[in-house]
């Protein structure tokens, strides 16, 4: 840190000899003020309480731009999202743009509205598309396995904006307030000195353009750097303080927006019958006229190579996947998966990616200890191994009430004892008098149901 505020130091020094060097060249204060008259013009302008006003008003023009551009380009890429007609009609616009000279649009833009208004609108022209695409791109690229496994596990509606979109989407957030936030103020500016509004920064650096007051000029100058500057880290670092962190104890079950109580959830076994199930992916069948029937209160393995289908029933089952043909009748509760991926919300720690299913403290610390987690409680999923995180999951699993659990080769990836002491103290316990279906290749994972089908 020392070394490179030297540095920095140096490289400043030494641009601040040159230009006070080329001014003693020039020799002409109305040409080239040197810096020591950029200082005074600057001393003069500090005590000056319109170029306060000024100041303000060239940021709260700024401020108010970067909002209006914030809220149009959340509201339209979740419509963009959600309905491809209104991508396709906004793609012309958002285009145009992002291609159109700024100097273009202020000049019409004075024919037409306040002095004042015309930096605002300018400037969220300028910032619109790039929150809009980046936005739009995030919810593109939405992890399609935490949206299934948030439709598994009903977490919806608030909870499913706020704990999985919103910490999904914050990278490109980011992304477009660190452009926005350089962006904005250059447009702002550039489109006051266009249009002249009395209250701005822009009014004054044409004033001193008009009056030939150079070291003037020179000092407006230094001071929209330097607000410029400041700005811009101000605005990261707000940005930086929304983003997912590492932290203690809860966000989701004590904190603001609580997941609440869990719904009453009846706890019966549920029954499954698969009737006449075709199902195909492009030109590979992968079930033909299946059928299957899981008894209630029963654990039912399904056995088979890879690629004979077993994930795919289970996923048809979940809802995950449609049939091309055939009938599913789920009757009961609703069910529970663990997939064969961990799948946990990365942003939350262990304790949030349990209780956001049920946060019922008790529960929550005796089916960690049974996984043998009790020790990781407030740990995020990535200072865990990749075993660790998956007995999070199978926690998560057992944790939700349902009267069916699906479970998708459950013990991978488990040294024999720690696989004996999940067995032991929670799968004998957990699946008590539920309806289970257990995907495997393990014939001693089998040996765990009371019927085996295998394809």
């Amino acid at each position: 840190m020392k070394n490179n505020w030297k540095k920095w130091s140096l490289i400043a020094v030494f641009w601040l000899v040159l230009w006070e060097v080329l001014a003693l060249i020039v020799g002409n204060t109305l040409l080239l003020p040197g810096p020591m008259d950029t200082v005074r013009a600057l001393a003069a302008l500090l005590v000056d309480g319109t170029f306060y006003m000024d100041a303000l008003a060239t940021i709260g023009r700024c401020l108010a731009a970067m909002v209006l551009a914030l809220i149009a380009g959340t509201l339209l890429s979740i419509c963009a999202y959600k309905w491809h007609w209104v991508r396709d009609v906004l793609s012309l616009p958002v285009s145009l743009f992002k291609t159109i000279p700024i100097m273009a649009v202020a000049i019409y833009m004075i024919l037409l509205m306040s002095a004042g208004s015309v930096p605002v609108l300018v400037c969220w022209i300028m910032c619109f598309p790039i929150v809009y695409t980046n936005l739009l791109a995030g919810l593109d690229s939405m992890d399609v396995k935490l949206l299934e496994m948030a439709k598994i596990y009903k977490i919806e509606g608030s909870k499913l904006v706020r704990w999985v979109y919103m910490p999904s989407l914050y990278p490109h957030f980011r992304s477009a307030m660190s452009l926005v936030a350089g962006m904005s103020w250059k447009a702002i500016v550039t489109a006051e000195v266009l249009s002249i509004p009395q209250l701005s920064l822009g009014y004054e650096l044409m004033n001193a353009k008009y009056y030939l007051t150079t070291d003037r000029l020179f000092a407006y100058v230094v001071v929209l750097i330097l607000i410029s500057v400041v700005f811009e880290r101000l605005i990261k670092k707000l940005v930086a303080l929304l983003g997912p962190h590492a932290y203690e104890y809860s966000k989701v079950a004590k904190g603001a927006g609580a997941a609440g109580q869990m719904a009453d959830v009846a706890s019966e076994s549920a029954a499954v019958e698969m009737t006449g199930i075709n199902k195909s992916f492009g030109e590979k069948v992968v079930l033909k006229d299946f059928n299957m029937t899981l008894e209630p209160g029963k654990v039912t393995a399904i056995m088979g190579a890879s690629g004979s289908g077993k994930t795919t029933i289970a996923r048809i089952i979940a809802g995950l996947e449609t049939p091309d043909s055939g009938t599913v009748r789920v009757t009961g509760p609703t069910a529970s998966y663990l997939f064969q991926e961990d799948r946990l919300l990365p942003w939350l720690n262990v304790y949030d990616n349990l209780a956001i299913v049920n946060p019922d403290d008790s529960r929550i610390a005796s089916t960690l200890k049974a996984v043998g987690l009790s020790t990781e409680l407030y740990k995020l999923p990535g200072e865990l191994s990749g075993g660790m995180s998956y007995r999070v999951a199978m926690a998560r699993a057992f944790l939700y009430d349902a009267g069916l659990l699906i479970a998708d080769e459950p013990f991978r990836g488990l040294d024999s004892k720690t696989r004996s002491d999940v067995i032991k103290n929670l799968w004998l316990s957990g699946t008590k008098d539920k309806t289970v279906l257990l995907i495997t290749h393990s014939q001693e994972d089998a040996e765990l149901a009371n019927k085996i089908i295998k394809l």
